[in-house]
Order: structure tokens, then C-alpha cells, then sequence
């Protein structure tokens, strides 16, 4: 649970860092969830359901989840809070080797972002 729990940590700093990203808060376990930056909270909870399918498409799995907003708070600052839950992406790195994969995570997840984004 250590390795798993150290995974979760990492992966959380990466996306808590990164500007496309919004987190509502660290993960006490192996849970990391985070919702896509966009103007408008309908905006980023489309963009989830599409990172969802891309991702998939690049053998990392994930699932989809609604939150309230409030969750999210001072974290959306400068989106448009037109909804009262987000749907936000859940990522689980239950597996030991998770904390060995994590570059490789980022990378399809990356790569996930960038087709669930294109115009």
C-alpha cells in the first residue's frame, strides 16, 4: 500500500502543477482526482468524458466521477461555475508497480489530454 499510496502522491504533484489541470484535494490513499482547466466547469466536464475515451485509447484506464464543485473552490478561479457538480477524472494506482510506471502514465495521459483537447 506504501508503493501505491507513493504513486498516488506523485502523480498528484504532477497533474496539482500543471496549469491544464485542477485538483480539489491530496490523496489519502491511492485516489488521484483532477478535472481538465476550461472556461467553464461544463466545459471541463466534457473534456473529462473525452479524456475517458482517449485515454483508453492509449491503454491507461481511468474513471469519471461527479463532484460538487464546492470540492473544487478557490481551484476554479477564472472558470465559469455553471454547474453544480464537474465531472472530474479519477485515476487508481492500487498496484505496487504503479510508482515504476508513473513516467509512463503521464506520457499516455499527456497524450490523452492532448486528443480529448484537439478542435
Amino acid at each position: 500500500m506504501e508503493r501505491s499510496r507513493a504513486a498516488a502522491e506523485k502523480l498528484f504533484a504532477k497533474v496539482d502543477g500543471d496549469s491544464r489541470f485542477v485538483t480539489a484535494f491530496p490523496p489519502e490513499l491511492d485516489l488521484v482526482i483532477f478535472a481538465p482547466r476550461a472556461a467553464s466547469v461544463s466545459e471541463a466536464s466534457a473534456i473529462s468524458r473525452k479524456l475517458f475515451d482517449t485515454a483508453a485509447k492509449q491503454n491507461l484506464y481511468l474513471a469519471v466521477v461527479e463532484l460538487p464543485t464546492a470540492f473544487f473552490r478557490p481551484h476554479l478561479a477564472g472558470m465559469k461555475v455553471d454547474r453544480e457538480t464537474i465531472a472530474c477524472v479519477r485515476c487508481t494506482l492500487m498496484k505496487p508497480e504503479h510508482l515504476d510506471w508513473l513516467d509512463r502514465i503521464w506520457q499516455r495521459l499527456e497524450l490523452a489530454y492532448a486528443a480529448a483537447t484537439q478542435a
